[in-house]
């Protein structure tokens, strides 16, 4: 009776051993999935965080930054431009070329060949000179490309800027002939009450355009260069280009 009594001591404490193995197995495969859960979620709440501090930094600071320097850049092309056309509309050359409804072909060439030089060497996209007299619209490679007409729509913004009286202006426009969308600095020829030609240079925003995608601060973010209009010139997304801003923003004016 001993004997069995003592085996029968044995294995219960055996046994009690593997319950207590089972139990602490137990035990501790909750603390792992706590502590796994506790990473997570405070990785999560860390994500958040730092990403609602990044935003608002975004929106305080950085993007101020980036559009002061887009519209430096900008700024800056634009005031040599304007320096450039005032200088081609006091061409004594041009002046003459114009005056004589261009029929001096050694005045034509010269004169041309001017405008041509100056896109060239300071990295215009184009030039040109048109004639308030017989409405010749004359490009940077010697070629009469248009003849203005009041017709025609496209037409308006040389029109528009005969009748301005204003040495200089800047125009943001799609031009047909050359197609492609270009800010033109004009400068009149002449007396301004009375102008005899609208001469000045083109910058293709493409550059910039592309430049533009550098600067995505966001998934689906939109940057764009509008008009007083809210017509968008310059986009990221060249497919926005064209479009008004009302398109994206319909309640834009109420704000």
């Amino acid at each position: 009776m001993i004997f069995i009594h003592k085996r029968s001591s044995k294995t219960n404490i055996i046994s009690d051993i593997a319950k207590f193995d089972a139990g602490t197995f137990k035990v501790i495969a909750l603390a792992c999935l706590c502590i796994a859960l506790s990473v997570l979620l405070t990785g999560r709440l860390s994500y958040l965080i730092v990403e609602r501090e990044a935003i608002n930094k975004l929106k305080s600071q950085d993007l101020v930054y980036i559009v002061q320097s887009i519209a430096g850049k900008i700024d800056g092309r634009i005031a040599r431009a304007q320096e450039t056309s005032q200088i081609l509309a006091g061409d004594p050359t041009i002046i003459e070329w114009v005056q004589g409804k261009e029929k001096d072909n050694e005045l034509g060439r010269r004169a041309l060949y001017k405008i041509n030089e100056i896109a060239g060497d300071y990295d215009y996209n184009n030039s040109f000179i048109v004639s308030a007299i017989t409405n010749h619209y004359w490009a940077e490679n010697g070629r009469l490309i248009d003849t203005m007409t009041v017709e025609d729509s496209d037409d308006d913004w040389f029109f528009d800027t005969v009748n301005s009286k204003q040495p200089v202006s800047i125009s943001i426009d799609y031009n047909n002939e050359r197609r492609d969308t270009f800010v033109f600095i004009n400068a009149l020829v002449g007396d301004l009450e009375k102008p005899l030609a609208v001469t000045g240079v083109g910058l293709n925003l493409k550059d910039l355009t592309e430049e533009f995608a550098k600067y995505e601060f966001g998934e689906g973010s939109k940057l764009w260069l509008i008009d007083g209009n809210g017509n968008i010139h310059l986009a990221k997304d060249l497919d926005d280009r064209g479009e008004n801003l009302c398109s994206f923003i319909p309640n834009i004016h109420d704000l």
